[in-house]
């Protein structure tokens, strides 16, 4: 189904590509909760937080620019963050500086 393909894609980039710590990993998908993402918007983040770009993001998905231009906007919005720099940078003082945040 859909759903599960979606759910085996972002577990692939959280577990075996991002390679990144058990603890930051949980960090990430709690802030993902938090901020409601649906499923598509964790795996539109985590390709974001990766560095690839819009038009990367839609060629290895398969669909338009403008579908993933609007899931961006989405991510942004519901993180109350500007842009895939400032996700990044979020991510990273978490990583750098837990208890400050």
């Amino acid at each position: 189904s859909e759903v599960g393909k979606i759910t085996e894609e972002r577990d692939l980039l959280l577990k075996n590509k991002f390679k990144s710590s058990d603890e930051f990993v949980h960090l990430i998908e709690s802030h993902f909760k938090r901020w409601d993402f649906s499923e598509s918007e964790k795996i539109i983040a985590l390709y974001l937080l990766k560095g690839k770009s819009v038009k990367e993001i839609s060629e290895m998905r398969n669909v338009v620019e403008s579908t993933i231009r609007n899931q961006c906007h989405y991510i942004y919005s519901k993180s109350g963050l500007g842009g895939k720099h400032e996700l990044a940078s979020f991510f990273l003082q978490q990583l750098f500086s837990p208890e400050e945040n």
